[in-house]
């Protein structure tokens, strides 16, 4: 995720100059997905494995530490873990959202991205008013998250190629 919230700074930087409002706001964005992204390692690094010990050992706190360990689990898309990615994720669609229109004016390949940049954003919305309105299964909601964030990865594929006719156009 760090790597994909670089190449949206890259894009983020193509846009500053003629939308500069609009480029903070979608910087803001994913400097906090990235936040969103990196808690729940965080958790697995450090509270997981001391949680694990707790448990293990019987100790004072292990009945806390096992209540908790549930409620980490990456197998529920309920759980906190999971649920720190979706805000990441749902940051991207809002981020997506705002980059439609500054891209549409760039290269093709730039338009391609506004393209997938703005379907990801809806369908992410759409996904997100399904799972609130009980529409989307809870063993349903990965796959829909998954299939729809392959339009993120065909987006990066077009800023590459508006990047590569940026460059190429600076020398």
């Amino acid at each position: 995720m760090l790597t994909l919230s670089a190449v949206f700074a890259g894009a983020i930087w193509q846009i500053s100059n003629n939308y500069p409002l609009r480029a903070i706001i979608a910087g803001v964005l994913v400097l906090i997905s990235v936040v969103a992204f990196i808690i729940p390692k965080f958790i697995a690094v450090w509270s997981i494995p001391l949680m694990v010990e707790a448990v293990s050992a019987e100790s004072g706190g292990s009945d806390i530490a096992e209540q908790l360990l549930n409620l980490l689990s990456i197998s529920l898309p309920f759980s906190l873990f999971t649920s720190f990615d979706y805000l990441g994720f749902w940051l991207y669609a809002i981020f997506s959202l705002l980059l439609v229109r500054p891209l549409y004016h760039l290269t093709l390949s730039a338009r391609i991205t506004a393209f997938c940049f703005g379907a990801y954003g809806l369908l992410f919305h759409v996904l997100l008013v399904g799972v609130l309105a009980g529409a989307v299964a809870q063993a349903e909601i990965g796959v829909y998250a998954e299939a729809i964030g392959g339009l993120l990865f065909v987006g990066v594929i077009g800023l590459a190629f508006h990047f590569k006719g940026t460059m190429s156009s600076e020398v």
